[in-house]
């Protein structure tokens, strides 16, 4: 199965819509304008219910995410501090893990065995950010789906903190 996650450009909380094959909405991810934490909501746009509750913690020397899915489901993102280009993120909880090259935004999510659940790479000609994403285990949709919500802000706070500093210099 094929997914596509679209940020939205033009908007002033990171909002993003999760696609199907056919180009329908099925999920969206939408932040706080302005939130410390920020606190993000996975939603089923067919059905307009809560997945996920996704949230950052706020002092941290590296990225640390909270996912609280809707069914109970717990896990937590952490990222290794000195891996820039090809990183690795654990996702405590899962026992799984993201991997992938930042600098081509192509990345695998892997499981405990070291099967990949998902892939996915950036679609570089588009007129929104887009990821087209890979599910190989469509029992873990939901999951997928709020794994690359989190991945999706923190490419976001990194070009964000780049610019910020390129831009001081």
């Amino acid at each position: 199965m094929k997914i596509f996650l679209k940020s939205k450009i033009v908007s002033l909380k990171h909002e993003i819509d999760i696609m199907d094959e056919n180009m329908e909405k099925i999920y969206e991810v939408t932040s706080r304008f302005i939130s410390i934490h920020d606190k993000t909501v996975l939603i089923n746009a067919k059905t307009e219910e809560k997945v996920a509750d996704i949230h950052r913690k706020p002092l941290s020397f590296h990225e640390v995410y909270y996912v609280d899915m809707v069914d109970g489901t717990k896990f937590e993102f952490n990222t290794e501090i000195f891996k820039i280009v090809h990183e690795e993120i654990n996702i405590k909880g899962l026992d799984w893990k993201i991997t992938g090259n930042f600098l081509q935004h192509d990345f695998d999510v892997v499981n405990e065995q070291g099967s990949i659940v998902a892939s996915s790479h950036k679609k570089w000609v588009s007129l929104h950010d887009s990821y087209e994403v890979d599910v190989v285990d469509e029992a873990h949709l939901e999951t997928i789906v709020a794994i690359y919500a989190v991945l999706d802000h923190i490419i976001a706070s990194r070009e964000t903190n780049t610019t910020v500093s390129t831009n001081e210099n």
